[in-house]
């Protein structure tokens, strides 16, 4: 019948007359719901209660899963020579499980967006270029401010504030940067090939082999054409992978 929602706390809704409550403890403390003094033996930062007309009904334990790619995706990035961090606004005992499946290099736990951003900063300071794969709110600054941002999802500001988006499979990050390499090179084997031809023809024209105007013309068109060979190459192999 009606809904409201209680950020970071739960949900607090009217269905079919009853008063319900979907949340956390804090949630239930607000309304002056009793927990009974329980022990329970699952992970306590995953838990979510349920009460219904002011009294508590049942206890739901959550566990999120490891994506099937991430494990595999993190180990060849590991192996191209990668470090791997993780990075979360999660609570440690759970960032630190996942840390742990992932066998990654270090990890963050319980981070705000603004320590994300520090985080970022500090790690571009002790190893050079951060790209940083993100795909909640909270990371939309360490997005922007990592030298390559990646956004899973086109979450509104995730989205815009990353340089690239993955919509599907997470193994494309490896994709992206095969993509990245290929032009990376290309892009630097057409300015040497434009910066040779253009040497090499003024030291031609200066020592009189060939006549000035020919220089000219080679050194500033010669040069663009050659270095544009690399780029149609890598534009057709792009129309083709499409």
């Amino acid at each position: 019948d009606s809904m409201r929602e209680y950020p970071g706390e739960g949900i607090e809704a009217r269905i079919n007359g009853m008063h319900v409550l979907v949340g956390s403890a804090k949630l239930l403390s607000r309304f002056n719901v009793r927990i009974p003094d329980i022990k329970l033996d699952w992970d306590e930062t995953g838990i979510v209660y349920i009460a219904v007309n002011g009294k508590l009904e049942g206890i739901v334990s959550l566990a999120e899963e490891l994506r099937g790619d991430a494990i595999s995706v993190v180990r060849e990035l590991k192996a191209r020579g990668f470090r791997t961090v993780v990075v979360s606004g999660d609570k440690r005992e759970r960032v630190e499980r996942v840390a742990r499946a992932l066998e990654v290099h270090e990890y963050y736990a319980e981070a705000r967006p603004e320590q994300k951003l520090e985080i970022i900063r500090r790690l571009r300071r002790t190893y050079g270029r951060v790209a940083m794969i993100g795909d909640g709110i909270n990371d939309a600054p360490a997005l922007a401010e990592a030298d390559l941002g990646v956004a899973v999802g086109r979450y509104g500001v995730v989205a815009e504030s990353a340089d690239a988006v993955l919509l599907a499979d997470f193994k494309r990050i490896l994709s992206l940067l095969d993509v990245a390499s290929t032009r990376s090179s290309m892009l630097r084997l057409s300015f040497g090939m434009a910066l040779v031809t253009k040497a090499v023809v003024m030291l031609l024209g200066l020592s009189g082999a060939i006549p000035l105007w020919t220089a000219a013309a080679l050194g500033d068109d010669g040069a663009t054409l050659l270095g544009l060979l690399p780029l149609v190459k890598l534009a057709k192999k792009a129309r083709e992978k499409s």
